[in-house]
């Protein structure tokens, strides 16, 4: 059994644990490079075939005040194709909201920043985990944490 947790925005991220918790596979969300990036379905749909019997948690998103109609399009393109690729798979899956996986996940952290304290609880529980985009970034790719924390929510919520 797997669990996968899924920030499905274009900067977002996916997080596959195994059934003792452990960190089995962590991803960028897979883009086509160029000058106007887009989604790389095939890559994503490659992703989540090799773990059918997992659950995933993918993160509830919503369009938000002086947010911008391109960037609003984007994240719910995003949104429709994993969860329509979980689908697609046959997989079991939950749509979670952010406020929910903080909540249980964050309870131990200071949450004047859920960003930080994701990547505190990233690196507290996964103290060997490099958490950045490539080797020359100075700061945690925050998609990867924030799928980290998803799975982890999924992880405690659906296990035994």
């Amino acid at each position: 059994m797997y669990y996968i947790g899924i920030d499905c925005g274009f900067t977002g991220g996916i997080i596959v644990l195994d059934d003792t918790g452990n960190l089995v596979e962590k991803i960028i969300t897979p883009l086509i490079p160029g000058k106007k990036p887009m989604y790389d379905v095939h890559a994503m749909a490659g992703i989540l075939s090799k773990y059918k019997d997992a659950i995933v948690g993918i993160e509830k998103q919503q369009a938000y005040p002086q947010q911008g109609v391109s960037s609003t399009f984007k994240t719910g393109r995003g949104y429709g194709l994993w969860e329509g690729i979980v689908v697609g798979l046959g997989m079991s899956y939950d749509i979670i909201s952010p406020k929910t996986w903080q909540k249980e996940v964050l309870k131990d952290v200071s949450k004047l920043d859920t960003k930080q304290a994701g990547a505190v609880i990233c690196h507290r529980v996964f103290p060997k985990e490099d958490f950045r985009a490539s080797s020359r970034c100075r700061v945690d790719h925050i998609g990867l944490t924030d799928a980290t924390c998803i799975a982890l929510y999924v992880y405690r919520t659906n296990r035994g």
